[in-house]
């Protein structure tokens, strides 16, 4: 039997996709491949979101992952509500959606505080999506000077999909703080975010991030 009439996609609904990753798959079967990261990309049972495979040389043990990195430094100026520090970002924009028990997400920046007159107190509060996740202590300036600051957080994934739950643990300029458990919906909005709070947004007060990065680690 000839087919005539059809075209080559409903024929073919499936692609194997390359350059920038759509945020969805057009539907079941459409996977796509990046050839600077080794991650490929697959539809779903469902044909509405991507599950990531990352193909090393072989032999054993997990999978190292940077998903992205912060290439432009942001500033929170002179405000004292909780305002985003996530500059642009090379590469993903979301944690992966398929995140399995024990895997763990490393999240790291660094940048510098400039304060003014007044000094102020400080914190950084990380976000899957709307939820956060991780929160640091309080950092307290002085008056009219600059000092540089670092944290990571260090993520545990203790149980998957809708039913999600992470254990963290920060390390705020080299104070280690008690960890503590976060239900996260995987299955949800898995923006990458991170957050400033400052006391006093007085002139002068100013926190700037100039770097961020996000590895995940995969177990297996």
């Amino acid at each position: 039997m000839e087919v005539k009439n059809v075209s080559h996609d409903d024929k073919f609904p499936a692609k194997l996709l390359t350059g920038t990753r759509p945020a969805t798959p057009a539907g079941v079967g459409d996977a796509h491949w990046n050839a600077t990261t080794g991650v490929l990309s697959l539809a779903n049972a469902a044909g509405n979101a991507w599950v990531e495979y990352t193909l090393g040389s072989g032999g054993s043990g997990g999978t190292v992952r940077v998903i992205t990195s912060q290439y432009s430094t942001s500033s929170v100026v002179e405000t004292a509500s909780e305002t985003s520090l996530v500059g642009s970002l090379a590469g993903e924009t979301a944690f992966p959606g398929d995140l399995a028990t024990g895997d763990i997400i490393r999240v790291t920046a660094w940048g510098l505080s400039y304060t003014g007159a007044t000094p102020y107190d400080f914190s950084l509060h990380l976000y899957i999506g709307a939820q956060e996740v991780a929160i640091t202590n309080n950092r307290t300036t002085s008056p009219v000077n600059t000092t540089g600051w670092r944290v990571e957080f260090e993520l545990i994934v203790r149980a998957e999909g809708a039913g999600g739950e992470v254990i963290a643990f920060v390390v705020f300029n080299n104070n280690d703080l008690a960890p503590g458990s976060t239900p996260v919906d995987f299955t949800d909005d898995r923006t990458i975010g991170l957050t400033v709070i400052m006391s006093d947004g007085s002139s002068g007060n100013v926190i700037e991030a100039q770097a961020l990065f996000v590895e995940v680690l995969r177990v297996g």
